[in-house]
């Protein structure tokens, strides 16, 4: 339900028992009503609010571990990708249930820089946004090289100084 779906329905609650209340139960219109209309119309909304506080700091909690997860399976030489399906069977909810989501959302074809960002609008936290920059830049060095330890370069070389080789002084003297 969306949150406008939501609103809507809490205010036509609210009414329509602020008109049970005022005409069927009440038999003097008053501000009772407007009272009772009130506290029904809002007594969703706020068990919607408490319930999804309780459910961000369930995942605050949970997000820790979840990052050491993923940094041990990244050393234990798994895709980024393969650590975000790992962390659904690993952990419980909510933190399960937003990394799967992700996974799908991203092996169904979405970029992993996309899926994450999702992640991200559907979990309001300063750690996940955090989380956000370092995540993709490790699933881009995943991606451009098929082996995280194996340089990271689009065309599968390597970065490392250990690799570069000095020309050749014949050859560049040939070339003059």
């Amino acid at each position: 339900m969306t949150r406008n779906r939501l609103i809507f329905t809490l205010i036509s609650l609210g009414l329509v028992a602020a008109v049970v209340g005022g005409y069927i139960l009440l038999p003097i219109y008053s501000v009772l009503d407007l009272l009772v209309g009130a506290v029904t119309g809002c007594g969703p909304l706020l068990y919607v609010w408490f319930k999804r506080r309780a459910r961000l700091r369930r995942f605050e909690a949970l997000f820790p571990d979840t990052l050491e997860f993923i940094a041990r399976s990244m050393r234990a030489g798994h895709a980024f990708s393969v650590s975000l399906e790992m962390i659904h069977r690993e952990f419980q909810e909510p933190v399960a249930g937003e990394f799967r989501r992700t996974f799908e959302e991203h092996n169904l074809g979405l970029p992993i820089e996309v899926a994450l960002q999702k992640l991200a609008t559907r979990v309001p936290s300063l750690d996940v946004h955090f989380f956000l920059r370092p995540a993709t830049l490790a699933a881009d060095l995943d991606q451009g090289s098929g082996d995280p330890g194996q340089g990271g370069g689009a065309d599968g070389g390597s970065l490392g100084p250990e690799h570069h080789e000095e020309p050749d002084s014949e050859a560049v003297g040939q070339r003059s």
